[in-house]
């Protein structure tokens, strides 16, 4: 597994549309990579690069080249499988022909229509894109004299997670489309058919052609998404949780009842949520502070709707609150909010979805312990909540019930928050980390107890994905090596031993 996802990477999810329904990365990252080495490689300063607009009136051209005045998409956002209708319209000052060509580095291009001085083609995203992957479809025009201007779209679709850390565990899916999975097996949450704990990853049992899955920042249980819409689980399932319509605790996955047509899901404190191709959310497992989001309180051992929810994009279940991104680029929440984690501007707990106050042009979300984060398409990251343990990084431990911009943050392309911490991955590759540091898990080797703003975690280059768990953080590399920092009790952070570690060691093979 080699640059399988790039900086902006995207190209791992095209053979996702295959016969085979499984990702191959090296393959695809490798063909990424020679097409857009800028992207596989640390590139200048942030400074230097700030983030790229999607929807500007006119494009890129050369001297006597034609003129884009207007650029027009249907959306920005869109779901899995789900279309944007791009246009461009132009200006020639020889009055000659024109001819466009439309490319994208993955999902599938219609057949353009042109006219005389515009162009209009339909692209339909992938099943996922991994994490960070936000393509540009590029058209050029071309006059007689063979000058050309150009416009580039970004177009955000379904993330494919490809690792995460739980509670006290951790996963990874490999190539192969399998996951494997360490650390605490209490309940059975390594899948592997056992309640033994494992210091070094092992195969989650039975369990192949893989798309995407979920441990949460502080679940025991573990949902996995199939290629062809069905959902499986295992772990613990007090409340329902894995969605079999029992409270039985499973070592190996079983299947969600009624679960199909699936494109997302996460893994909540005890409940957890599923994103349909239709863009609704089910949900399912614990409920006491309305964390499903059905108007009531009673828990759920198999999937409900939750209430007036459409055009979902992503969907983010923390410890005991939701957060939902739909396609206009707004977060709805809901659940448990004494901390302000719903981010309405109140602390009063919500049964079904509020909008999030305040927030536009959102490409990502992430719902923690008691905290939100939300990444903008300028790459800025906002974040709102419990922050007693500096998780919001706005400089200071106040509690925020409404959004608040992440201090000196920018060019950040993925979020993930964890309980009581949060990280961010910049273009460039570095990761920052921010919040409580108690077990370590900022990655920066200090032994300050918490920190109110971001701080670089040591030793990381090229990372491609990160993730963050209880007391406990993981991240990806472009050459295929995970790693991992913080508390490793019960063996999570996948070295062979159980020390914690105050800066990032590489999890075993």
């Amino acid at each position: 597994m080699k640059a399988w996802m790039a900086r902006f990477a995207v190209s791992a999810a095209v053979l996702l549309g295959g016969a085979s329904g499984c990702i191959d990365f090296e393959q695809e990252g490798a063909f990424f990579c020679k097409q857009y080495p800028e992207r596989c490689d640390p590139g200048p300063s942030d400074e230097q690069n700030p983030p790229t607009g999607s929807d500007g009136p006119t494009g890129e051209g050369e001297a006597g080249a034609p003129e884009i005045i207007e650029a027009h998409q249907s959306a920005t956002l869109v779901l899995s499988r789900g279309t944007i209708r791009l246009r461009i319209s132009t200006r020639n000052a020889d009055n000659g022909p024109l001819e466009f060509a439309w490319s994208a580095p993955t999902g599938t291009l219609g057949a353009p229509v042109n006219g005389a001085t515009t162009s209009e083609v339909i692209w339909t995203a992938p099943p996922c894109m991994p994490q960070g992957g936000m393509p540009e479809v590029t058209v050029a025009v071309t006059n007689a004299l063979r000058r050309s201007a150009s416009k580039k779209f970004i177009v955000v679709t379904t993330p494919c997670v490809t690792l995460s850390a739980g509670n006290a565990h951790s996963m990874n899916l490999r190539s192969t489309g399998i996951p494997w999975a360490w650390g605490n097996n209490e309940f059975g949450q390594l899948g592997d058919g056992t309640n033994t704990y494992s210091a070094t990853p092992v195969q989650v049992s039975g369990l192949s052609g893989v798309l995407t899955f979920s441990a949460g920042n502080n679940a025991q249980h573990v949902l996995a998404l199939g290629t062809d819409g069905s959902v499986w689980s295992w772990g613990a399932n007090w409340y329902g949780q894995l969605g079999d319509g029992t409270a039985t605790h499973r070592s190996a996955p079983m299947q969600v009842s009624d679960s199909s047509d699936v494109v997302a899901m996460s893994a909540g404190g005890n409940f957890s949520l599923a994103v349909l191709s239709d863009g609704t959310v089910r949900a399912w497992g614990y409920n006491a502070d309305g964390e499903l989001g059905d108007g009531t309180t009673t828990h759920r051992s198999t999937p409900v709707p939750v209430s007036a929810l459409s055009e979902v994009v992503m969907a983010s279940a923390g410890d005991q609150h939701a957060l939902a991104m739909r396609s206009d680029g707004t977060v709805w929440a809901w659940g448990y909010n004494t901390s302000g984690q719903v981010g309405n501007g109140t602390i009063t707990n919500r049964l079904a979805p509020v909008k999030v106050n305040e927030l536009s042009g959102v490409v990502a979300v992430s719902a923690g312990g008691q905290h939100s984060l939300a990444l903008s398409s300028d790459g800025t990251v906002w974040a709102w909540g419990y922050n007693e343990n500096g998780a919001l990084g706005d400089g200071s431990t106040t509690q925020r019930p409404t959004p608040v911009r992440v201090s000196g943050l920018r060019d950040v392309v993925a979020i993930s928050a964890g309980y009581l911490h949060s990280l961010a991955l910049h273009k460039n590759g570095t990761v920052s980390a921010w919040g409580s540091n108690t077990f370590n898990q900022l990655g920066d080797g200090s032994t300050t107890p918490h920190s109110p703003t971001p701080v670089q975690v040591r030793g990381l280059s090229n990372v491609v994905a990160i993730s963050a768990g209880r007391n406990h953080s993981l991240a990806v590399r472009e050459d295929g090596t995970l790693w991992a920092w913080g508390s490793n009790a019960a063996g999570r952070l996948g070295d062979g031993t159980t020390i914690q570690r105050a800066t990032p060691v590489q999890v075993s093979p």
